[in-house]
């Protein structure tokens, strides 16, 4: 939709035989209102020179999109080779940024957007009656720090759609494909029923509101935690069975510049069943390496010959809250077999550094090392198993061990590198 003065030639030549008429404009446009996409996008200001000749227009101009200045083609030369569109338009400004608009001739809108940090292809398609459809395909961004900015964007410019995405990278990270409903009500935009490609075990739902505030919650559960990371392309080694987890967060922010640093909220999270070795990454290793240390301190073994071996969980229950770059630990309990881990304190999530104290109870009940270990080792303290076995059915080295003081650790240090004393 155009609005505004208008000022050129019209010439119509009507043949008297059944030769088609011909019809020539050339108009001159001057601080006109330019509408497009079903008012998705607004030109101020926009002046051109606008023909149409051999049954097309074409144009060259500039406006302002956002208070912001735009060389505007319309149907341009340089797009010959697009033989599925019957429109196009063409918006680049002098920093390298450029949107190429397109209508098919399936009455599709496409879309093509370039600059030095972001390109992707986008389509739209609108649905008689009911929200668009809007897929992003092949996005690629070079960091998150390029999609980061005080935009001059608001909740209520945002229609209502129906979005998803597909072969969306960050740098070199893959995100999961996915598909979600915006739903733009009262200068609010409701994010509801996000879900990953083929992964209906995921409810994730939030808001962008007035004021640039964001919130998210997302809620998972499962019977495989491990198939679980790997679906969402996250490369965590950790093998874990069913699980439940429930996380909310909050942010005084647009939803593009939520960070580690400004979120708070809180994570629940409950695993079943699963393995940790000193190869897991992070939070992993530290549990295999606590867990291992401590029965090795109290068998008297040197820790070097069974760090590498790991030691199975039977669940973890955890309570995080977030807030002032610090996840704070409210509860962690981990249940093995092999002992019991409880963890407080915090870590800083952005510096990426651990603050925390651990207590391991080992569960070392009637074996010969835990007797040998008790009794000062070596032939000592076979003898005590040998003795107790024989005279008290193993219940006095029973009693003994349960009373056991448990094994604290100080951890610190940097999440790649921690130190555990």
């Amino acid at each position: 939709t155009l609005t505004g003065d208008v000022t050129g030639d019209m010439k119509l030549v009507v043949p008297l035989d059944e030769r088609d008429s011909i019809l020539d404009i050339d108009l001159v446009l001057n601080d006109n209102r330019l509408t497009t996409l079903n008012g998705a996008i607004v030109i101020e200001n926009y002046r051109t020179q606008l023909a149409f000749h051999n049954n097309e227009i074409t144009a060259e101009g500039d406006g302002e999109i956002r208070g912001m200045p735009f060389d505007i083609h319309i149907n341009p030369d340089n797009r010959g080779d697009d033989n599925e569109s019957t429109f196009g338009v063409e918006f680049s400004d002098n920093s390298g940024f450029e949107v190429y608009i397109t209508k098919r001739l399936d009455q599709s809108w496409r879309a093509r957007v370039e600059s030095e940090s972001i390109k992707s292809n986008i389509e739209v398609v609108l649905n008689d009656g009911g929200y668009p459809s809007v897929r992003v395909l092949g996005l690629q961004v070079t960091t998150l720090d390029a999609i980061k900015g005080e935009w001059d964007i608001t909740p209520d410019d945002f229609p209502s759609m129906y979005l998803s995405t597909s072969s969306v990278y960050v740098d070199d990270y893959r995100l999961p494909n996915l598909q979600v409903e915006l739903s733009s009500e009262q200068d609010v935009l409701l994010i509801s029923n996000l879900q990953f490609e083929g992964r209906e075990f995921l409810s994730f739902n939030g808001g962008w509101y007035p004021g640039g505030k964001t919130s998210i919650r997302a809620r998972a559960k499962g019977d495989q935690l491990s198939e679980f990371l790997a679906q969402l392309n996250i490369k965590e080694k950790t093998q874990g069975g069913a699980f439940d987890f429930d996380i909310r967060l909050f942010c005084h922010c647009a939803p593009w510049n939520m960070s580690l640093k400004d979120i708070t909220g809180m994570v629940k999270l409950n695993v079943k069943q699963g393995i940790f070795t000193d190869k897991d990454p992070n939070i992993g290793r530290i549990l295999s390496l606590l867990n291992i240390k401590s029965i090795a301190k109290r068998l008297k073994l040197d820790v070097t010959d069974v760090t590498d071996k790991g030691f199975a969980y039977d669940d973890i229950q955890t309570h995080l809250t977030i807030g002032q770059s610090l996840a704070k630990i409210d509860y962690f309990k981990l249940g093995a077999t092999s002992g019991v881990i409880r963890l407080t304190g915090q870590s800083n999530i952005v510096e990426e550094e651990y603050d925390m104290m651990a207590k391991v109870s080992p569960a070392i009940g009637d074996a010969v090392p835990a007797a040998t270990a008790l009794a000062g080792g070596g032939a000592i303290g076979l003898g005590v198993w040998l003795v107790d076995e024989a005279l008290f059915d193993g219940k006095l080295i029973d009693k003994i061990v349960d009373k056991v003081i448990d094994i604290e650790y100080k951890i610190t240090g940097s999440w790649d590198n921690p130190i555990i004393k």
